[in-house]
């Protein structure tokens, strides 16, 4: 937990630096991504304790890959879905209006931060759950449940009230952000969405189909981009990528069905 959170505050702290201090925008965004995974891979190394003298056994170490490899295009394609919306309106938009998009997101934050802390709790607690408790099935559904209660209701209270903070803590020339707030909140929204519907898939022995759930959101974000972008700008980039997480969300759930039931 506390190595999740460590590298979330890190990755906060480092984005808002990047993309408003330092102006880097996009750019910004994308060295974020690579040093808060450098980050989070030396917090693991230096609070693990790794044997040097034991012998490794190959065969696992081969089934590790073939297990974790199938991921990493799934990984990147969502780090494309993430980020196009933002390519493509900073070739569209004036320098005003990305502004707006930047301060709107900021005030997104709150979902976003509280979606990795219990992601990134969950994605180990599961594994614990499934192995020493007898009632496994019905603690799955109760914190799946809990998770998507707690997702809805903090978008619930930025949908009503994020709008009013912008205009408590932004100059006057960045209120009309206020408008785009509850629409930017449904990209981490339906994200969350993504990780609870799909997170019984790393049950699963193979991994194979999950470059194809990848794949399938990252069309169904860039494809609408090039229609809704041009027609409603900043609105047009949030539904366009939500609807990609949505999309991974329904493909992720029914291939996770097939792999661990759970109602």
């Amino acid at each position: 937990f506390y190595i999740n959170l460590s590298n979330l505050l890190f990755s906060v702290s480092l984005n808002i630096y990047l993309i408003v201090f330092v102006g880097l925008g996009l750019n910004g965004a994308i060295w974020t991504i690579a040093v808060s995974s450098v980050f989070g891979l030396l917090l693991i190394l230096f609070n693990v304790k790794i044997p040097l003298n034991n012998k490794y056994n190959l065969s696992i170490i081969r089934k590790m890959f073939k297990y974790g490899i199938p991921n990493v295009p799934n990984y990147l394609q969502a780090i494309i879905m993430a980020l196009f919306g933002q390519f493509y309106l900073s070739n569209k938009l004036s320098v005003e209006e990305l502004g707006f998009y930047a301060v709107a997101w900021k005030f997104c934050l709150p979902l976003v931060v509280v979606l990795s802390v219990i992601h990134n709790s969950w994605k180990a607690y599961k594994f614990d759950l499934l192995k020493s408790s007898q009632k496994v099935d019905e603690l799955f559904t109760q914190f799946s449940t809990i998770m998507l209660m707690i997702y809805c209701s903090i978008f619930l209270i930025i949908c009503f009230w994020g709008g009013d903070f912008l205009k408590l803590f932004t100059d006057i020339s960045f209120h009309n952000a206020e408008q785009y707030v509850s629409y930017l909140c449904l990209i981490p929204l339906f994200q969350a969405f993504y990780h609870c519907f799909s997170s019984f898939i790393s049950f699963g022995e193979k991994q194979t189909l999950n470059p194809f759930i990848g794949f399938g959101g990252l069309v169904f974000t860039v494809v609408p981009s090039y229609v809704l972008i041009p027609n409603y700008g900043i609105i047009g980039a949030a539904f366009s990528t939500s609807l990609g997480w949505l999309v991974m969300a329904i493909l992720g759930y029914l291939y996770g069905q097939t792999i661990y039931k759970v109602n």
